[in-house]
């Protein structure tokens, strides 16, 4: 098969920019895991290791590093992922 161009399917997906000042709007509205936790959390510092912020739980990749302004965005099945504010002005737009 050859290489052929391709373009996303138009899909609305729920979102919400993490601005550090909302942690707990985010956390309420990703919810909580299978065990009871919720499924965004702060990363405490740890001296002389480099560590995100934040992390997201993704139930196909496990915790991803999550940034300040990145955008969180609940997939159509449920999973949640981290968007950079760069790519996210790129690739989406506001749904009205």
């Amino acid at each position: 098969m050859s290489v052929v161009a391709a373009r996303k399917k138009p899909l609305v997906v729920q979102v919400m920019q993490w601005t550090e000042d909302n942690t707990e709007e985010v956390q309420e509205w990703v919810g909580v895991g299978p065990d009871g936790k919720t499924k965004f959390m702060l990363v405490p510092p740890i001296s002389g290791v480099i560590t995100p912020p934040a992390v997201v739980w993704n139930k196909f990749h496990d915790w991803i590093s999550v940034y300040s302004t990145d955008w969180i965005i609940e997939g159509f099945e449920g999973d949640y992922y981290p968007c950079d504010n760069v790519t996210f002005e790129a690739t989406y737009e506001v749904a009205t």
